[in-house]
């Protein structure tokens, strides 16, 4: 045990750096320590203080991983050029061109995956005695270092090791079928595929972090309304001065989801607009 709780102290000193993590770095750091709890329950046979100390760590972290989301929104929204990214899809998702694996949790996005991610999080690993967690340490040995990628891709029937071991299902494949994908009609642009990578992962850390569920849904909130803000300023011909005085001017919700986030905190445009409003 005091193995344990030495190497607990290391992973709490590793989350305190998780802080100046971004994008999918995060993930990765949130990905492995989850693992390494869960191994060592398995080892120890029992339930230990360490996944509250590593929770409560990663819930710390929400704040500063939004930031970066934000920022990473913001820079690029200035670099897109708009134009749509020829991508292919799986599971009626796009995938990111730029990635040389159709396969990674990372480069293939699901457009309707955000209540996948919520029913079944794959970052959820139960702890020691609650029902679906891995209980047995040959399950892990026998899955390899699970800290490679190469290793949480390993497929036993479609699934990886720990997630056959865990019961999650297999998720459908278009292109393991040959079937053309559902999603060809759709276009999506940088800008787009990242908001979407990024919504998804605060999606999947709601179940792994039940009490940061308000922060979380306020920042994939954050993420969608400011996307939406961005492009309708660029795409439509309606200014903000028009939007605050022309009642008639957009469908009701539309107007008021615009001007609730034009006013929201950290907008660029709520001075202009309470100036429009007088």
């Amino acid at each position: 045990m005091d193995i344990i709780e030495v190497a607990a102290a290391r992973v709490c000193e590793l989350l305190a750096v998780a802080k100046k993590c971004k994008g999918e770095d995060f993930m990765k750091v949130l990905e492995g320590c989850l693992h390494f709890v869960s191994i060592a329950e398995a080892f120890t046979g029992c339930s230990l203080p360490l996944r509250a100390t590593v929770l409560s760590s990663l819930a710390a972290c929400v704040d500063s991983y939004q930031k970066a989301n934000m920022e990473a929104l913001r820079m690029s929204l200035a670099l897109e050029d708009w134009q749509p990214l020829n991508a292919r899809s799986s599971a009626g998702g796009i995938s990111n061109p730029s990635s040389s694996s159709s396969s990674s949790s990372s480069s293939s996005i699901d457009t309707n995956g955000l209540r996948q991610q919520l029913s079944n999080s794959p970052y959820l690993l139960p702890a020691q005695g609650q029902s679906g967690c891995v209980a047995d340490f040959d399950v892990w040995m026998q899955a390899g270092n699970l800290f490679t990628a190469k290793a949480r891709t390993r497929a036993v029937g479609g699934r990886s090791v720990v997630q056959a071991a865990c019961g999650q299902p297999v998720q459908p494949s278009d292109q393991a079928s040959g079937t053309p994908s559902t999603a060809a009609g759709r276009v999506a642009t940088k800008s787009s595929l990242l908001v979407l990578r990024r919504m998804n992962n605060l999606a999947a850390l709601m179940p792994v972090l039940p009490a940061s569920h308000p922060a979380l849904w306020a920042a994939v909130s954050e993420l969608f309304d400011n996307f939406l803000l961005a492009c309708f300023i660029l795409f439509s011909d309606v200014n903000l001065e028009a939007l605050v005085w022309q009642d008639d001017l957009l469908p009701h919700r539309l107007r008021s989801a615009l001007l609730r986030i034009t006013t929201s905190p950290g907008c660029k445009y709520k001075a202009q607009v309470r100036a429009s409003n007088g």
